[in-house]
């Protein structure tokens, strides 16, 4: 190895150490109202932790958007799914609610898109289709 090769070497450890020396140790993140939030920190501005499933919790989108498929014996699927993984799932949960895109009650309609949101904290049970426990749907016409 040569002096050039192991003065670059050299320099390069120690600009990692400076580097690594730059940070603070406060994890801590500073919101635009001047509060201080801590990673992990759930909750969300109007003081509901979308973690545990409260109303008002926040979720970016569905889990799953596809078509409702009606099955014989009275269930539904989701169908066409924007992510293979949730293909054929069968639309139901303990408390499922079915609501139109303004929130409104309603009912699965067979060639309709669904939006399903599954609900927190449950996981799915690995199969196929997979199984899994949804929250809501909301169906556009």
């Amino acid at each position: 190895m040569t002096r050039r090769t192991r003065t670059a070497i050299v320099a390069l450890f120690a600009a990692g150490a400076l580097l690594g020396a730059c940070g603070d140790d406060d994890d801590s993140v500073v919101a635009g109202d001047d509060t201080t939030e801590q990673p992990g920190d759930t909750t969300a501005a109007d003081g509901s932790d979308p973690t545990d499933g409260a109303a008002g919790g926040i979720q970016l989108g569905p889990d799953a958007i596809g078509t409702i498929k009606l099955v014989d014996g009275g269930g539904a699927r989701i169908v066409d799914v924007n992510d293979p993984y949730y293909e054929g799932m069968g639309l139901t949960g303990e408390a499922m609610e079915v609501v139109d895109g303004d929130g409104q009650p309603a009912e699965l309609v067979a060639g309709a898109r669904g939006e399903v949101f599954l609900a927190p904290d449950t996981g799915c049970r690995e199969s196929y289709p997979v199984q899994c426990d949804v929250m809501k749907v909301i169906v556009r016409q």
